[in-house]
């Protein structure tokens, strides 16, 4: 993982930036495509294609139809990450 400032900080000494990483955890393997999305902007208005949703879709980000297998054990946490430049 690469630890960087955005590119709309300036690299000082002392200058830091939070992040947050989520950590998914589970006992068998898990599709993630619904989950991926672009990086979100404040600045910029919200586009529609940009809405994560759980319906039929095209581009692969559908969660499909619930199985009968039962879900297993999982867990998240979210951890938050501070990046400081010495």
């Amino acid at each position: 993982m690469r630890l960087t400032l955005p590119a709309s900080r300036a690299v000082t000494s002392g200058a830091e930036v939070r992040d947050w990483l989520k950590l998914i955890v589970s006992e068998g393997e898990l599709n993630t495509v619904p989950f991926r999305m672009p990086a979100w902007s404040p600045w910029a208005p919200c586009a529609d294609e940009e809405v994560l949703r759980f319906g039929a879709s095209s581009d692969g980000r559908d969660l499909g139809p619930a199985t009968q297998d039962p879900p297993g054990r999982w867990t998240t946490r979210t951890v938050t990450v501070r990046t400081v430049v010495p």
